[in-house]
């Protein structure tokens, strides 16, 4: 790590962001910090419209999605590759492998898609708990408008950043090995995310909110080491 290059240790909404910055790279990490915590007020906000049955309120959040996610897209067109990261044939090359979203060594482009995917992280994220709260407030058509409207862009987004979502759960896995149980407490690592993420269960007729896995995940690391 240069002079110049920023170390950048960050927790919110049980999300963890651990990141060696380079210093043209702040400025678009602060953007991501911003947005996280308009996510998070959005979401303390739309729990409590959801408590109160304030219909209005609930409206207002679900085109705050839609605003956000129009940002994201905006983005991606002035930077394409964002929409192109490197894909994989199979989960395990993700889980039980190191994963670079590109072939090249171009640290600027990789750190730009990291960030965009680590904003796209919280947008699925605030998509799965805004349906996790209607779900358990039992707003049962709300809460199918919602899964209905955002599945078919899950599904799309998924499939363009598995790859990083799954390195991501293999790469904290792999921190929390050098000093715990990894196969216990990267369970516990945005649990409910990690599992609408790994188990696919935007394709399920009705997500399903637990609290552990269907199957441990095996992220290949006892023979590597950490």
């Amino acid at each position: 790590m240069t002079s110049e290059d920023l170390y950048f240790d960050f927790e919110f909404m049980g999300l963890k962001i651990e990141r060696v910055l380079e210093f043209g790279d702040v400025l678009t990490t602060f953007s991501i910090t911003i947005a996280a915590i308009a996510l998070w007020i959005s979401l303390r906000n739309f729990r409590n419209a959801v408590q109160q049955g304030n219909q209005d309120a609930k409206v207002s959040h679900y085109s705050e999605l839609d605003r956000f996610y129009s940002e994201l897209l905006t983005l991606s067109l002035t930077y394409p590759f964002l929409r192109s990261p490197k894909t994989i044939a199979h989960d395990d090359e993700a889980i039980k492998a190191d994963y670079s979203p590109f072939t090249d060594a171009d640290q600027e482009k990789i750190s730009r898609y990291e960030n965009y995917a680590l904003m796209m992280w919280n947008f699925i994220e605030a998509i799965h708990d805004r349906c996790q709260d209607l779900w358990v407030a039992g707003d049962n058509e709300n809460y199918h408008i919602l899964r209905d409207t955002w599945e078919p862009i899950i599904r799309a987004e998924n499939r363009i950043h598995r790859p990083w979502f799954l390195s991501e759960m293999r790469r904290n896995a792999k921190e929390l090995l050098s000093s715990q149980d990894a196969a216990e407490e990267c369970h516990k690592f945005c649990t409910g995310f990690r599992i609408f993420i790994f188990e696919r269960q935007w394709a399920d007729d009705d997500w399903t909110y637990r609290d552990g896995f269907k199957n441990s995940i095996d992220f290949g690391l006892e023979s590597s080491g950490p």
